[in-house]
């Protein structure tokens, strides 16, 4: 019966699932976000327009936080041609979903985009802090 209760204690006290993977990934979560797309899809046959309207191709991928002030990193191929972008904060980097200024940076050949968040009200994203310090 000692030994069991021993067991237990020590099985607690040393998660195997908690190796240092899972440790880096909690550090650097708060930095990921969620990037949303919208783009105009062009049609070429003009009466497919005129019954049926513009239509909208949505798309999502991912970016990382890299500064204080709202700049993110992500792939070009992800904002290319879009006519709306928006990102989500994780619940750790302030959460919400925020539109984006405009594409700062874009290198296609290198498939990165520099995007800028803009805030609701004025504060800093809490996720760029967080990236830099570990």
């Amino acid at each position: 019966m000692m030994s069991l209760a021993l067991l237990t204690t020590a099985t607690a006290e040393t998660d195997v699932r908690r190796d240092a993977i899972v440790q880096a990934v909690e550090k650097v979560m708060p930095c990921v976000v969620n990037v949303a797309t919208e783009s105009l899809v062009e049609t070429r046959n003009p009466i497919e327009e005129l019954f049926y309207g513009s239509r909208t191709h949505s798309a999502l991928g991912s970016g990382v936080i890299i500064s204080d002030d709202g700049y993110l990193l992500t792939n070009h191929h992800v904002v290319d041609r879009a006519t709306r972008i928006q990102v989500k904060l994780s619940d750790a980097a302030g959460g919400g979903v925020y539109d984006v200024q405009h594409v700062y940076v874009v290198t296609p050949k290198r498939d990165v985009a520099l995007l800028k968040i803009v805030p609701k009200k004025k504060a800093k994203v809490q996720g760029g802090p967080i990236c830099q310090k570990r």
